[in-house]
């Protein structure tokens, strides 16, 4: 029973509510996970028979199997909108996760790599004069200049530059369009690299109805897999930080936006985000930063 409603809550989200791949595999992956603690632990048993209490088990278990608050807490998510969907379409009487308490998470300030450092990516790091170095090249510039998601880039079609007033349409999260302004050199950097892109097509004989913007050394779409192994090869010459992601890009977009007086709306406007909390958390690490500064500048800093 709960097998088929998983699938038919996947199709809801996936058809009616539109949501991301991505979302959905995490979805699929949390639920299917529930399904099968629940038949090992429990037998089968009706759905009106799931309780708080042996939700809460499963939660339980998560945490003694290693697993960080964060992810406990977004397995906690998947299930509650799924008991909800159970709800509205009556095949519950009541929301057994209803009860839960959310998880208290400990804020991870966003890693980001210093301004200097981004400097020395474009001015210091050896990119190739073919394609896919300057391929690779406009992909870092545009991840830092726009702070777009990985998603949002793999998805860019040539057709979503606007060259007419120096902008990009990006699809975000659940579909949703958004305008993004870039700056004259990011502009210049494009138009050089969809001339790359065009003498690349012909060598490769590849069909130029191709649409994706950015493309594979084999003339296909690109994957996310290796847009993150383009960002940590040319990451790894010029930082030293853990991470090294197109995220971190992202971010480090955001905090040095903020570093130099950036409206905190405007930054949510560029970055896609639902609400303001989740740009506020780059407060953090700008407020760390200048503190960093007073205590080095001033002289009873310390």
């Amino acid at each position: 029973m709960i097998v088929q409603l998983i699938t038919e809550f996947l199709a809801y989200i996936k058809h009616e509510r539109r949501y991301s791949e991505h979302t959905i595999k995490a979805y699929r992956m949390d639920l299917h996970e529930y399904a099968d603690y629940i038949q090992q632990s429990y037998g089968k048993i009706t759905l009106e028979a799931h309780t708080h209490l042996i939700i809460r088990s499963w939660l339980s278990y998560l945490i003694t199997q290693g697993l960080q608050a964060k992810t406990v807490s977004r397995k906690m998510s998947s299930l509650k909108s799924f008991f909800k969907y159970c709800l509205q379409n009556g095949y519950i009487s009541h929301n057994p996760t209803a009860k839960l308490k959310p998880l208290k998470i400990p804020q991870r300030l966003p890693v980001f790599v210093q301004e200097k450092e981004m400097q020395k990516l474009f001015t210091e790091a050896e990119f190739k004069n073919n394609y896919c170095g300057i391929r690779d090249y406009t992909i870092l510039n545009l991840l830092y200049n726009t702070g777009m998601r990985v998603s949002e880039l793999v998805n860019l079609n040539v057709q979503d530059i606007n060259t007419g007033n120096c902008s990009l349409k990006v699809l975000g999260k659940r579909n949703k369009e958004r305008i993004i302004p870039v700056n004259d050199y990011m502009m210049t950097t494009l138009e050089t690299y969809l001339q790359e892109r065009e003498n690349f097509l012909l060598e490769k004989n590849v069909q130029p109805s191709e649409k994706s913007l950015f493309l594979s050394s084999q003339g296909k779409k690109p994957y996310a897999k290796l847009i993150y192994d383009i960002v940590k090869k040319y990451l790894e010459q010029v930082s030293t930080i853990d991470k090294k992601s197109p995220h971190i890009l992202r971010h480090s977009f955001a905090t040095h936006l903020l570093s130099h007086g950036a409206d905190l709306n405007a930054i949510k406007e560029l970055m896609g985000h639902a609400n303001l909390a989740a740009t506020q958390v780059y407060t953090h690490s700008t407020i760390d930063q200048l503190k960093s500064i007073y205590e080095q500048a001033h002289p009873k800093g310390k």
